[in-house]
């Protein structure tokens, strides 16, 4: 009994399974983890002690197993265990991580945008940006009375909500025709505020971008209006027809001009008979040589969601509602990088946010392609 309460006092005061040395250098086996030896003797016989203080079996259980009643990060030594290769192999790893997650994260970054005068608005406008970040954009549409045939879309910054241009949709054409001006009063083709057009054909398979300048057809008529420049062709987007009403996303390919070295877009004016247009430089039938000039965006294709039932795409929250016209533009050899992404937020509410080398006005007027209804593809 009395040997009984000692062993719990020992519990208690932590002093239990204590090792004590004998003489003659035997070794506690039955109390040490095997190999573990608790003393040495040298060649006079005495016992010399591993250590000056006792050590509990808990403590010893640790160190046959190779480890450490404190607990040290670095393994007891400055360098990882593993070999050097792999070693080095997981820290270049490491950092390449590291160093992709902070591009990304800098080229998700809102971008500053200045339109604090006429002329910055509208140098912003119909200038490739070149900047670093997103630029995020909202645009709201204004209903007609006429089972809303001829809306009017008015595009702001986000930061602020500050007007940037809008469009409204004309009467009386045979297919889709939206001037896009500076203006959200007077929006006009006739005065300094016109900025650029949308226009397609009639089936909305085909639309074609364009700036404020002179057209062939304008100088046959003799209306002179915009800028006083020739017309240049800023895009040209292509909706994959769907005559058989099979329900899905859409699919669409859009060409741009391509930046030179300076920053400036390749020339593409159209001509009398359409010769010099974009569209005809992506021609198959009729090439005109003039394809490397030109850049291939497609859309993102989305991925069916078996949980909502219903195909998806990860706008990172920029995005909160359904709908056929949501898209993301990505570049034919970068799947990765989103160029402009647009999608609905309200009942008249869009997003749009779009990044270099897009300009403004070519990101304006692919979305507006995208709420032009298109009785070929829906």
């Amino acid at each position: 009994m009395q040997e009984l309460q000692d062993r719990k006092r020992a519990e208690r005061t932590g002093s239990a399974d204590l090792a004590t040395p004998g003489f003659g250098g035997d070794v506690l086996s039955n109390q040490l983890g095997p190999g573990v030896p608790l003393m040495t003797t040298n060649a006079t016989g005495l016992n010399n002690v591993v250590s000056d203080t006792p050590v509990s079996q808990t403590e010893l259980n640790l160190q046959s197993q190779g480890m450490s009643m404190v607990f040290d990060p670095t393994g007891g030594q400055s360098k990882p265990r593993n070999n050097s290769s792999e070693s080095k192999a997981s820290s270049s790893a490491g950092a390449a991580a590291q160093q992709a997650a902070a591009k990304e994260a800098a080229a998700d970054q809102v971008a500053i945008v200045d339109t604090s005068t006429k002329e910055l608005c509208k140098s912003f406008i119909q200038r490739p940006f070149t900047k670093n970040g997103v630029v995020q954009c909202q645009i709201t549409r204004h209903k007609s009375f006429m089972f809303n045939s001829f809306p009017t879309y008015e595009c702001y910054l986000k930061d602020g909500m500050r007007f940037v241009m809008a469009a409204r949709k004309r009467k009386k054409t045979k297919g889709a025709y939206y001037i896009i001006s500076t203006s959200n009063s007077d929006i006009s083709r006739h005065d300094d505020n016109f900025v650029g057009k949308v226009r397609s054909n009639v089936l909305g398979t085909n639309f074609s971008f364009s700036d404020s300048g002179i057209g062939a057809d304008d100088l046959e008529k003799g209306e002179v209006s915009g800028s006083g420049d020739i017309r240049k062709e800023v895009g040209f987007l292509t909706y994959e027809s769907n005559v058989l009403g099979a329900k899905g996303p859409r699919k669409m390919t859009c060409s741009l001009p391509k930046l030179g070295a300076d920053g400036t877009p390749a020339l593409f004016t159209g001509g009398a008979s359409g010769n010099d247009s974009i569209e005809a430089a992506m021609s198959e039938e009729a090439p005109s040589g003039r394809k490397p000039e030109t850049v291939q965006l497609h859309n993102r294709a989305p991925k069916w969601s078996e949980r909502v039932a219903a195909y998806t795409l990860d706008f990172k929250g920029r995005v909160t509602m359904a709908s056929v016209k949501n898209f993301q533009l990505v570049a034919d050899n970068d799947n990765d990088c989103v160029l402009l992404q647009f999608g609905k937020v309200g009942v008249d509410d869009f997003t749009m946010d779009f990044r270099a080398p897009l300009s403004p006005i070519q990101a304006f007027a692919i979305c507006l392609s995208s709420l032009d209804n298109k009785w070929a593809c829906e």
